[in-house]
């Protein structure tokens, strides 16, 4: 079984607070001495799982890498990681790094500074800033003790230890400012139809507030009761809301695994903060128009008194209505081009009839000659299988997620100065032709490139031309930094079309190549072109790594596309919730402006009845009604577009190949809150459409 281990000092418990649930953690004696003390703490989820939660399994031993370990204690239970997302099943002594991951050497290597992430708690009265700027000195005093090669050293404090990359939180917020803002617009919509919904039930119950106020009651009574009937609302509304959103945030584990989406305390309480603000807001128009009811013909009449100003206020709050609707269907629809325009963008390489195989072999604590050995192997038996038309191996794939690199490069005669910074990836011979990409210069990858021969490389033409403008590169030498000192010289002996190798929407970067056998790489990915279906291969391809070697795990072995789908993860996410927000604005306001025309309908049953007598024609009819809910939508529209175009420049930097002023999108939404307008208007207006005059002409 393949379980996620990192090394850890002996405080790192003790600096969270965290104690065992059961045994002990780490202690001091046991971080001092390399390899001296094989121990672990497990998690509660791999305690509870695989080991069915054995209270006797303090004090047994683990074998990982081909070692034994003995456990000492079990975390308790929610703890996997520091890290949001993360998922640790062990927890190792950071001296035993030489068993745990012998291909892997840190502390010996001269790279530990940058291999180490480090967790602390400020003292008090110590600010981050403070903190930040004693880092700072630290980090260039150790800069010092490396003249050799100058090489920059910064150390960059978080804040946030369950999100400490900048870059992932930049992210997270970009990703969800739009849709807390798409929340936000529903929530508003929501509460101008119920606002209207209550405007009308108020101006049904006229006699009763009317009785109210003639026994005594004063204004401050009527809005607290109205106030409190729209907060009751709201809160069964939120606590519905709760239960129902339960059930997705348990189907998040099955696409998050570790990361749980389940409310807590936090959530709850702001779930009822927002329904309590909410029932306010819907609340409060109806209860200050209740309270200014005129008592005489609301006593006389018991109808309803709400007159100009209660009709005026309910055609605003279905202006409201439309235009943020209009706003939501924008962004929505400029999202779903975005997602449209990414699909079509030229990878450089071709994603169809390839199947990627991630080949993890940390685990298994082979020596390096094995892990070749192993790798060489699988290539060729992987070749050998009926439609395999090429393989070849890398060390990242494209659109990783997480891809090594930038190096910085010199080149020859220039090895001093800023350098320039180029992406790089270690690739194996016929990585190139399986992958689809084009060799414009020079050659490939062959067998004679490898461990003791003369280094080479294989540029992209992006680095081609932003390192030698101009120039023929075949031939020309480079070095790079490789931890602490700089590597021997490169060759370049071939030239390729550019790719897109970190983003869909981010241009080719220069790029450089090195032979896989001359930069060993445990942990490698397998490429296979295939002539057919490339799913009807998987399963001869996991069954070729079994007989092989039967203790490797099994490898997810999928293809290109999906792989390339997955980094487009988060803007199909984006597109989806947008349009799922724009539909539910959609129907809201339908809704709203269906109420609004069905209740001026049965308020104005009696003027229908007479303009009937008089003459006029159903058509006419239905033009007043139509008519009416047609003017509403264009003034919701209009003021929409304006807020859309005002709101749609702080997504710009989200969109792709669309202009967040797309004439298309705005046309289209327009048009379609226009037709949904005057559809929701069309059963109340064909109602009245079949009044009999003269039972009309009774109403009161």
């Amino acid at each position: 079984m393949k379980y996620d281990c990192p090394l850890v000092s002996d405080n790192y418990f003790t600096v969270l607070g965290i104690n065992a649930f059961l045994g002990r953690t780490f202690l001091p004696e046991e971080n001092q001495t390399p390899g001296s003390h094989p121990v672990v703490v497990i998690s509660y989820g791999l305690w509870t799982g695989p080991f069915g939660s054995d209270r006797n399994l303090v004090g047994k031993s683990l074998t990982l890498n081909g070692h034994s370990f003995i456990v000492v204690g079990i975390a308790p239970k929610g703890f996997t990681d520091i890290e949001l997302g993360e998922s640790t099943d062990v927890w190792i002594p950071l001296m035993m790094e030489g068993v745990a991951r012998p291909l892997f050497p840190v502390l010996n290597s001269g790279d530990f500074f940058s291999s180490l992430k480090a967790v602390g708690r400020l003292k008090p009265g110590i600010s981050f800033a403070q903190a930040q700027a004693e880092m700072s000195v630290l980090a260039h005093a150790l800069e010092e003790t490396d003249p050799k090669t100058k090489k920059q050293k910064q150390v960059i404090l978080s804040p946030n230890i369950r999100f400490p990359d900048p870059e992932w939180r930049a992210d997270a917020r970009r990703i969800a400012a739009p849709l807390m803002a798409a929340v936000v617009l529903v929530l508003l919509i929501a509460c101008a139809n119920v606002a209207n919904l209550l405007l009308a039930r108020s101006s049904a119950r006229s006699r009763e507030i009317a009785v109210r106020l003639a026994l005594g009651a004063s204004r401050v009574q009527l809005i607290r009761q109205f106030l409190t009937e729209s907060v009751l609302l709201s809160l069964l509304g939120g606590l519905l809301g709760v239960f129902v959103g339960i059930i997705p945030s348990r189907l998040s584990q099955v696409f998050w695994g570790p990361l749980d989406l389940s409310p807590d305390g936090r959530v709850l309480g702001f779930t009822f903060l927002i329904s309590l603000l909410t029932g306010m807001i819907m609340g409060f128009a109806p209860a200050l128009q209740s309270s200014k009811l005129d008592l005489v013909p609301a006593l006389k009449d018991g109808a309803s008194q709400s007159g100009y100003r209660g009709s005026k206020l309910r055609s605003l709050l279905v202006i409201l209505q439309v235009a943020l609707s209009l706003v939501l269907i924008v962004g929505a629809g400029l999202f779903v081009r975005t997602l449209r325009n990414r699909q079509t963008i030229d990878l450089g390489f071709e994603t169809k009839h390839l199947l990627i195989v991630p080949l993890e072999l940390r685990p298994t604590g082979y020596a390096e000659s094995r892990v070749r050995s192993l790798q060489r192997l699988l290539v060729e038996r992987l070749a050998a299988l009926p439609g395999v038309l090429s393989v070849s191996l890398a060390h990242d794939p494209p659109f990783p997620g997480f891809l090594s690199g930038p190096r910085k490069i010199f080149t020859e005669g220039q090895e001093s100065g800023p350098g320039i910074l180029v992406d790089y990836d270690e690739v194996a011979p016929h990585y190139f032709e399986t992958l689809g990409v084009s060799l414009v210069r020079g050659r490939d990858f062959a067998d004679k490139d490898r461990q003791g021969s003369p280094c080479v490389a294989i540029i992209s033409e992006s680095m081609a031309h932003q390192v030698w403008p101009g120039e023929d590169p075949i031939g020309k030498r480079f070095r790079m930094i490789q931890f602490i000192s700089l590597s021997a010289y490169q060759e370049v002996v071939g030239v390729v079309k550019d790719t897109r190798y970190r983003r869909l929407e981010q241009k080719p970067t220069p790029h450089m190549f090195l032979p896989f056998a001359q930069n060993f790489q445990v942990s490698a990915t397998i490429l296979i072109r295939t002539a057919m279906n490339p799913n009807t291969l998987a399963r001869g391809v996991r069954q070729e790594v079994v007989a092989m070697d039967p203790s490797l795990p099994l490898p997810d072995v999928r293809t290109m596309a999906d792989h390339v789908s997955d980094a487009d993860s988060d803007q199909e996410a984006i597109a989806a919730l947008m349009s799922l927000f724009g539909f539910l604005a959609l129907v809201l306001a339908s809704v709203g402006v269906y109420a609004l025309m069905s209740y001026a309908v049965s308020q104005r049953t009696h003027e229908i009845g007479i303009r009937m007598a008089l003459g006029a024609e159903r058509r006419d009819v239905l033009k007043l009604i139509v008519g009416r809910a047609l003017l509403l939508a264009l003034a919701g529209i209009a003021i929409g577009l304006i807020a859309a175009l005002a709101l749609t420049r702080e997504i710009s930097s989200m969109l792709y190949a669309v202009s967040s002023t797309d004439p298309l999108t705005f046309g289209f939404a327009s048009i379609l809150l226009a037709a949904v307008a005057l559809s929701a208007s069309y059963v109340p207006a064909r109602r009245a459409m079949r009044l009999n005059p003269m039972v009309a002409l009774r109403e009161q």
